[in-house]
C-alpha cells in the first residue's frame, strides 16, 4: 500500500469514527492491516493507533466494552515505533494511551486518578511540541487541561490549557478539537457560576460539532446543554435537549448511555 493509499484509508476510518460508525472504522483498518502485512513498522503503527482510537471512542460514547482492546492496539503501536526514536507519531500514541486511561477513569467510580495519565500526556506534549503540527499540538494541550478540570477539579489550572487549545485548533481549522476545548471552557464557567458564558461556550461547541458532522459529539453537546438548562431552572428546554441526545444515542446503539438518560428523564418526571 502506497503512502497516498494509506492516507486515504486513515481519512476514511477517521471519518467513520467521527460519525459513530465504529464497526465500519474498525473493519476499514483491519482490512488495511492485512494489505500492509510486511510493510514498515511506521505503517503498521499508524493503523494500530487509528484502531486504538476507534475502540476508545466507542467505549466512551457508546459505553461498549472495547476499551481494553483499544489499549492493546495502542500498546502494539508503541512497541512498533518506540525503539526508532522520537517522533510526532510516538507523541500521538502516548496521547492516545493517556486518553484511554482517562476514558476508563470517567466510566469508573472516579476515586483514584490514573497514575500514568498525566505522565503520558506530558510525554506526548514534549514530543508533539518538538515534532508535531498545529492540530496535534492543540489536541495535546486540551488533553493536559482535562487532567486539571476532570480529574483534579482545578479549573484555574485547566483554563489556560483549554484557551490555548481553542486558539490553536481554531487557527488550524480543527473544528473537533476546538469544540472540545470550548466545551470544557464552558465547564470552567459552570464551576464559576457564570451561566451566560457557560451557555455561550456550550452552544458554540454544539455548532462546531454539527459543522464537523461529529455525531456522537453532537449528542453529548446536547446532554451538556440539557444539564445547564436544568441548573438554570428551565426544565422544558432541558428535556428537549436530553431527548434529542437520547434519539441520537439510540441510533448509535449506545444502550448503556440511553439507560442512564432514561433514569434522568424518569427522575425529572417524578419531580414535576
Amino acid at each position: 500500500m502506497h503512502n497516498d493509499e494509506l492516507r486515504t484509508v486513515l481519512r476514511r476510518a477517521d471519518r467513520q469514527r467521527i460519525r459513530g460508525e465504529w464497526a465500519a472504522a474498525a473493519a476499514t483498518l483491519q482490512a488495511a492491516q492485512k494489505q500492509t502485512a510486511g510493510q514498515t513498522d511506521e505503517v503498521q503503527a499508524q493503523l494500530w493507533l487509528a484502531l486504538g482510537r476507534t475502540y476508545t471512542d466507542e467505549a466512551m460514547f457508546r459505553g461498549a466494552d472495547t476499551l481494553e482492546e483499544g489499549k492493546k492496539a495502542l500498546e502494539q503501536a508503541r512497541q512498533l515505533v518506540e525503539s526508532q526514536g522520537e517522533s510526532a507519531l510516538l507523541g500521538e500514541i502516548y496521547e492516545a494511551l493517556g486518553f484511554a486511561l482517562h476514558v476508563g477513569y470517567v466510566d469508573s467510580d472516579r476515586t483514584e486518578e490514573p497514575a500514568m495519565e498525566l505522565p503520558y500526556f506530558e510525554r506526548a506534549h514534549a514530543l508533539l511540541k518538538a515534532y508535531g503540527d498545529a492540530r496535534q499540538q492543540a489536541r495535546i494541550l486540551f488533553h493536559l487541561g482535562l487532567v486539571y478540570d476532570v480529574l483534579r477539579r482545578d479549573y484555574s489550572q485547566a483554563r489556560p490549557y483549554h484557551e490555548a487549545a481553542y486558539e490553536q485548533a481554531q487557527a488550524a481549522g480543527d473544528q473537533i478539537t476546538q469544540s472540545y476545548a470550548i466545551r470544557h471552557l464552558g465547564f470552567v464557567f459552570l464551576a464559576e457560576e457564570d451561566w451566560d458564558a457557560a451557555e455561550a461556550a456550550l452552544v458554540e461547541s454544539l455548532a462546531l460539532r454539527e459543522a464537523a458532522e461529529f455525531i456522537p459529539g453532537i449528542a453529548y453537546a446536547r446532554l451538556a446543554l440539557g444539564h445547564l438548562a436544568e441548573r438554570r431552572g428551565n426544565r422544558a428546554q432541558a428535556v428537549e435537549h436530553v431527548q434529542q441526545a437520547r434519539a441520537m444515542l439510540v441510533a448509535l446503539k449506545a444502550e448503556k448511555r440511553v439507560t442512564w438518560i432514561d433514569a434522568v428523564l424518569s427522575r425529572w418526571d417524578e419531580e414535576v
